[in-house]
């Protein structure tokens, strides 16, 4: 049985993007939510020149792990907020390992996952609570989130797929709870009708 299962999820996660020809640079710290800041080999137009020639893309990715079913990552909402505000795109790796086998799980960290974060910060903060490093928020892996064959590349195409990544990404973040356009507020004055005439004519 593996001791330290976190850090061989971790290791393997490192050999796949070796395996792939990707740099995996590890986090020295755990503080930002993400273990790893991998980085693709960029894919190179014989028809550019060399300063014309693309970036390889980039991503953060938080590796988990579990022995066994459900499979589900649980993350703390504080680093959930980092990955839903984080320019680069963001991944969810989870690693099952058990019964002498692996299987790798993984999501992209992208519209409906914003969504909930920001709905579950909103709601905290709205109840006096903003200590989010102190909640949890999980992430259910489904059958079709299994990339244990295509890792990887998995995650480039899913990067690609968007031709603006940080524009798709703003679009989400300064939409979600606004999708009506419009929002209700109740306002109550205090005051004599002179006090208003005096406030609208910035005398107050």
């Amino acid at each position: 049985m593996i001791q330290r299962l976190p850090d061989f999820a971790e290791n393997y996660f490192a050999a796949l993007c070796a395996e792939a020809g990707v740099v995996c640079n590890p986090s020295k710290q755990d503080e930002l939510g993400w273990d790893f800041f991998i980085q693709y080999p960029s894919r190179r137009d014989p028809l550019k020149p060399a300063d014309s020639q693309p970036a390889g893309d980039e991503a953060l990715v938080q590796v988990k792990s579990t022995r066994a079913e459900p499979s589900v990552a649980r993350m703390k909402l504080s680093n959930a907020l980092r990955a839903a505000q984080a320019r680069q795109p963001f991944f969810v790796v989870l690693v099952v390992a058990g019964g002498g086998t692996q299987a790798v799980y993984a999501k992209h960290f992208w519209r409906a996952e914003i969504e909930r974060t920001l709905k579950r910060v909103r709601l905290a903060e709205n109840a006096g609570d903003t200590q989010f490093n102190r909640r949890h928020f999980d992430i259910r892996m489904e059958p079709s989130d299994d990339h244990s064959a295509d890792l990887l590349d998995w995650m480039r195409r899913t990067i690609e797929a968007e031709k603006d990544y940080l524009a798709a990404k703003s679009e989400i973040l300064g939409t979600v709870g606004h999708e009506d356009g419009y929002g209700l507020m109740n306002v109550s004055f205090v005051g004599t009708a002179q006090d208003m005439l005096d406030l609208q004519l910035g005398l107050g």
